[in-house]
């Protein structure tokens, strides 16, 4: 039998389609209802439904339900009550920000604030000792997890290169002391005024992340002319930032993968009282941006699609849930801060992440030499069953629960911020939606896709929900 009170699904219609996602297994199906359809209606469970069928037409949706959840293609709400264990877990990732010097005053950038206070520069020597610090840590949990080891998220690293290049060579001389891999990250640079020892370590290092302010003309010329000093080789990636009232999604997609071969598009969490800051109207506008880039994409022929989607970056906010709804990925907290992941500032205090630096809310500690696992008391990233309004909505394990830092500068009471939500939830039904019409017109596309992105494709079922349940009958 199934319990409509703990079957939270999420049903919805676009574009005269009406789908149905299940949030713990996320399989998604396409159910048939021309009034559903009509319908500019969201619901969250199979209760709702009823008004919009007939008794005969819902009791058959009921019944295909039962059968699906006897075939464990849906599962009745199961909360996830892992708890962080200090005693365990070890960081994975090591955030070293020993500077907050930059030679750009970018409206985006969140260490702006930071940049106006009197901070530290972070010793090279207490550098080295914090990461054989963290190394030891893991050494000592007996983790054989890599430990990714990045520097300079609040600063820009032209500037700081000699301090970036004696910490890899000191990367390179302690790594094979230990049985678990040790990584270094180039982080990303404004590239404005890069130095040639940076641009001969791209050129060796092979791969380039530049974020650009596509709105400041000057720096945008100007760093376009300096991809001329990087080898052709290298593979270069572009973050753009994106507010809500940016203009036409697929164009800037396509313009700047004339100049590098992946674009990102990061969302920016933006403080409250700038004035592209995100409220209701804006993130209304902002996604009928992104259904225009949807339609814009369905009406391309097969090589065109996969040639678009290919160029799309590795940390683009729009083609990560795309990702996710595919490989049927399961999120039980946002991001690793907090937990596997932390940010030094450069005065050694230690927070979850590089953009609450300076918000002493979520300051976890400062380094010291005996430093232990208890003494970073950390309540930032929750899992997303744990917190009260995420626990029955019907994408949070494919959102993985609110962004504090986004949350802080919308400047919002209680765990979640209702923009982000709403945007994250329209992304998976307009993704879905995108999902399913590609499938339809070319059935083996995603497999491609697969291929070419290494994205695990689940999506091999028939998404018509009374075709998938006739299978079983």
């Amino acid at each position: 039998m199934l319990n409509l009170e703990n079957t939270n699904i999420l049903i919805f219609s676009y574009n005269g389609k009406s789908y149905l996602y299940t949030p713990e297994t996320r399989f998604f199906w396409r159910i048939s209802n021309s009034e559903l359809c009509s319908e500019k209606k969201r619901f969250l469970s199979l209760k709702d439904l009823k008004e919009y069928y007939s008794e005969k037409e819902y009791q058959n949706i009921l019944t295909q339900m039962g059968l699906l959840k006897k075939r464990k293609f849906i599962v009745e709400t199961e909360k996830e009550r892992a708890s962080f264990d200090k005693e365990i877990v070890t960081f994975d990732h090591l955030v070293i920000n020993p500077s907050n010097e930059c030679n750009l005053n970018c409206w985006f950038c969140y260490a702006r604030n930071e940049r106006k206070k009197e901070n530290e520069k972070l010793d090279v020597e207490r550098a080295k000792e914090i990461i054989i610090h963290f190394a030891d840590l893991k050494r000592k949990a007996k983790s054989e997890t890599a430990l990714g080891i990045s520097f300079f998220y609040t600063s820009e690293i032209t500037l700081n290169f000699e301090y970036f290049n004696e910490m890899v060579l000191f990367i390179e001389q302690i790594k094979n002391k230990y049985s678990f891999p040790i990584y270094y990250f180039l982080p990303s640079t404004n590239f404005f005024s890069p130095k040639q020892s940076f641009i001969d370590f791209v050129n060796k290092y092979g791969f380039l992340t530049v974020t650009l302010d596509i709105e400041n003309e000057k720096v945008k010329r100007r760093v376009i002319d300096n991809l001329s000093l990087v080898k052709k080789n290298v593979v270069k990636h572009l973050i753009i930032p994106v507010h809500p009232n940016i203009e036409d999604l697929f164009i800037l997609y396509s313009y700047y993968s004339e100049y590098f071969d992946y674009v990102s598009l990061r969302l920016l969490r933006i403080d409250n009282n700038h004035y592209r800051a995100w409220d209701k109207r804006k993130l209304d506008s902002f996604l009928e941006r992104v259904e225009d880039l949807v339609d814009h994409l369905l009406n391309l022929n097969e090589g065109e699609l996969l040639s678009f989607l290919k160029k799309i970056g590795p940390t683009d906010y729009i083609s990560r849930y795309l990702n996710r709804l595919l490989s049927r990925e399961k999120l039980i907290t946002r991001c690793p801060a907090g937990k596997t992941a932390l940010s030094l500032s450069p005065n050694s205090e230690i927070y979850p992440c590089s953009s609450l630096i300076g918000n002493k809310k979520y300051k976890l500690g400062e380094w010291k030499k005996n430093l232990s696992m208890k003494d970073l008391e950390n309540d930032v990233v929750k899992l997303v069953d744990l917190i009260q309004e995420c626990s029955s909505c019907p994408i949070r394990y494919i959102c993985g629960g609110p962004c504090v830092d986004w949350k802080e500068k919308q400047a919002v009471e209680g765990d979640v911020n209702k923009i982000e939500c709403e945007l994250n939830i329209r992304l998976v039904e307009l993704l879905i939606y995108f999902i399913d019409t590609v499938k339809e017109r070319f059935p083996l596309f995603f497999d491609k896709y697969e291929k070419e992105k290494k994205v695990k494709n689940k999506i091999n079922y028939s998404l018509d929900i009374n075709q998938f349940v006739d299978f079983f009958m």
